[in-house]
């Protein structure tokens, strides 16, 4: 078994990094941007309320290789939560999402307060 520099076992179980994840606003919208690789989209899941994002993601399992060990583990393998506050409240369900290229990016409109406009009386 190799040993990292730490001299600790690196084949051990690791839980599952949380995606890395960018927020982005406009005026009108908010973004947000994550880091997903070695999932398929069907692996994960997207909770949208009016002020936060939690995303669930579930790495495959251990790679299937017959008589084989880890003698170093890195990537991520399992499930894992991660739950993005909001800033500014949105329309939790016009929100739109798209996975490509091992990145999510999801779009969510901000509410818009209507203004009504009053006349003054003379």
């Amino acid at each position: 078994n190799a040993k990292p520099e730490n001299g600790k076992e690196s084949n051990k179980p690791q839980k599952a990094l949380k995606p890395l994840v960018d927020v982005l606003e406009t005026n009108d919208t908010v973004y947000l941007i994550a880091d997903i690789s070695g999932v398929k989209k069907d692996n994960i899941n997207i909770g949208i309320s009016k002020n936060s994002v939690e995303l669930t993601v579930k790495y495959m399992e251990d790679p299937e290789i017959e008589d084989a060990t880890f003698t170093q583990k890195e990537r991520s393998y399992g499930e894992t939560n991660r739950t993005v506050k909001l800033s500014s409240e949105v329309e939790v369900h016009e929100a739109k999402a798209n996975f490509g290229n091992c990145t999510l990016t999801i779009t969510i409109p901000k509410v818009v307060e209507d203004i009504t406009k009053v006349n003054i009386d003379d």
